[in-house]
């Protein structure tokens, strides 16, 4: 994944888009990760737990836009 635009929508502002230039978080992440498989270490950044946690986050930020921007608690 290389470049593109990120918008971020924040309750009672203005929608803010932010363009990303060259390699992103995602890239950054998994070429971490092939790297650790490669050397057969185990990965110190973005461990297991902290990957659960993500992927919590991701699936109330799916909730609550079906839920139209609705306030999801965590």
């Amino acid at each position: 994944v290389m470049g593109g635009n990120i918008t971020v929508y924040q309750v009672d502002k203005k929608k803010k888009e932010t363009k990303i230039k060259g390699k992103n978080c995602y890239f950054n992440e998994i070429a971490y990760f092939a790297k650790c498989v490669k050397s057969g270490k185990r990965p110190e950044i973005a461990a297991i737990e902290s990957t659960r946690d993500t992927i919590r986050v991701l699936e109330l930020e799916t909730k609550s836009a079906l839920a139209d921007g609705k306030i999801i608690k965590l």
